[in-house]
């Protein structure tokens, strides 16, 4: 559960990548683009599910990074898979 203080409330927020058997830790989430935690590659077009938790609760978006990601790279655009 979050924090209670005393001007207001802060929730515990975990975010990370799902890419086959790997957890990624992600540091941000801004629109459809995403930083991880740790650069690393991941292969153009690799999808993954992103999991945003807010105090236990988990949202789960099925995504493919179009461009990857290499080591260098800060931000990594992604585009959200419809569900069918």
């Amino acid at each position: 559960m979050g924090q209670h203080w005393h001007d207001g409330y802060s929730a515990t927020v975990d975010a990370y990548l799902v890419v086959g058997e790997l957890r990624i830790a992600v540091a941000q989430v801004a629109g459809s683009s995403l930083i991880l935690r740790t650069p690393q590659a991941i292969p153009a077009g690799t999808k993954a599910q992103l999991v945003i938790s807010i105090d236990g609760e988990a949202k789960i978006q099925d995504i493919r990074l179009g461009d990857g990601a290499s080591v260098p790279q800060q931000l990594i655009p992604y585009n959200e898979l419809s569900k069918t």
